[in-house]
């Protein structure tokens, strides 16, 4: 039997749907990569991730409130019970929402800048924050991070 959220839509209840399956997929950076897709938690995020146009699908908890966030979506929508929500994410107390989004491919022309720092895998936020201020008081005018 199909369980009807709010909205009158079938929800997914089961662990072992495929959708469902797939998604967790999503939680491993090998699939992330293979794929081109990740999942941005959280309204802000998924917020953000509209602005940037890069939401193929939003996954919602059966009770999740929309506030207008859904509003201007036109891509597919799925309904899960709040157990299937809590299996799909990472963090310990879920907003309600994930956006499925896909990776884009960008490009960036390097030599359009004097000094460039890359950085990769820079774990702390405040050594992120000195080794930016430090790159901009030696003038570096384009930083990439990883």
């Amino acid at each position: 039997m199909n369980k009807i959220n709010q909205y009158g839509e079938k929800m997914i209840t089961s662990i072992s749907n495929k959708k469902i399956k797939d998604l967790k997929k999503l939680k491993e950076n090998k699939n992330i990569r293979k794929y081109k897709k990740y999942l941005a938690e959280g309204k802000h995020l998924v917020e953000e991730a509209l602005g940037a146009n890069v939401v193929e699908e939003i996954i919602i908890a059966e009770n999740f409130s929309d506030e207008g966030l859904l509003s201007n979506f036109t891509g597919e929508v799925t309904s899960v019970s709040e157990s299937i929500m809590k299996s799909i994410t990472e963090t310990i107390t879920t907003q309600g929402i994930i956006g499925v989004c896909r990776i884009e491919e960008k490009s960036l022309d390097l030599t359009k800048y004097n000094k460039v720092l890359i950085l990769d895998r820079v774990q702390d936020p405040g050594n992120l924050g000195t080794i930016i201020r430090t790159a901009d008081a030696f003038a570096f005018d384009c930083i990439i991070l990883g």
